[in-house]
């Protein structure tokens, strides 16, 4: 009887374990394009000779510029993009459960547009502090990103180099923005709509000079707080809404320069060119 049991809950432990989020580090593949159908799906060997894995790192380094079709929803840890553009349509990225453990990190060297869905559940995220990183100097055009169910302490979108352009429509859940990477950095929110809720903030400047634009008409919303400050000893931080309007929807309205407990004392400049602050 007792070993009848014990059989049970070890079946019972193996099922478990086997419905946990995979959080093993993630492998490298390399994109070589074998098939010549610029298809990234589960089936083409267009990763040196083998087919995709889902939950591994993306590497793109061929010579030539190409479009890429995704198909199906590929589940991906970390994307780099070499000397040559790149860009992704079609199907679906999801972030969810590979690389639970660190932050995902797009490294661009030149400019990559992504309009595929991206999809990032924080709901088994182990810690906060964590999220998507920016980094190479090539520009990041993403285009319907949404990210939920971050911790209570947030989770971020550090941007430590290059400049990351917002398209179509964002949804961020307990969020923080951060261009980190001084004088190079730049977020830019371009067209469409970007919503911030649960707390999120916007926070240029972390540790350098920010900046943050709001151009061709980009609808941004913040709740409860429209927080721009130069965080952690930032630095002039400037704030541009060219065209469009930046609205938080909360009784927190809009607060500028430092946060409680920001180590900053400098200065956060807005420029209203044409564009709309709105506390409502």
């Amino acid at each position: 009887m007792k070993t009848k049991l014990h059989v049970c809950k070890l079946l019972a432990l193996t099922v478990a374990l086997a419905l946990l989020p995979q959080i093993l580090p993630a492998a490298s593949q390399t994109w070589n394009n074998a098939q010549g159908n610029f298809l990234w799906d589960d089936s083409s060997t267009n990763w040196s000779g083998a087919v995709w894995t889902n939950g591994n790192d993306a590497v793109f380094s061929d010579t030539n510029n190409a479009a890429i079709t995704i198909s199906g929803t590929r589940l991906l840890g970390n994307l780099t993009a070499g000397t040559n553009q790149y860009s992704f349509s079609g199907g679906a990225l999801n972030l969810a459960y590979t690389n639970v453990a660190a932050t995902t990190t797009f490294t661009t060297t030149n400019d990559t547009t992504i309009s595929t869905p991206i999809t990032a559940d924080y709901s088994s995220m182990p810690s906060a502090n964590r999220g998507i990183a920016k980094s190479g100097v090539g520009v990041l055009t993403l285009s319907n990103i949404t990210c939920l169910n971050a911790s209570a302490n947030q989770q971020r979108f550090t941007i430590n180099a290059g400049t990351v352009i917002f398209q179509g429509t964002n949804v961020f859940s307990k969020f923080r923005i951060l261009p980190a990477g001084g004088d190079v950095c730049t977020t830019i929110f371009s067209g469409g709509s970007t919503i911030f809720t649960n707390g999120s903030a916007l926070q240029p400047g972390n540790g350098g000079v920010g900046k943050i634009l709001v151009t061709n008409n980009a609808n941004v919303e913040i709740s409860p707080t429209l927080q721009l400050e130069a965080a952690n000893g930032g630095n002039n931080t400037v704030f541009t809404i060219a065209s469009g309007k930046v609205t938080t929807t909360g009784a927190g309205g809009v607060l500028l320069n430092n946060s409680a407990g920001s180590a900053s004392t400098n200065n956060v400049t807005v420029n209203l060119n044409g564009g709309v602050v709105a506390a409502t």
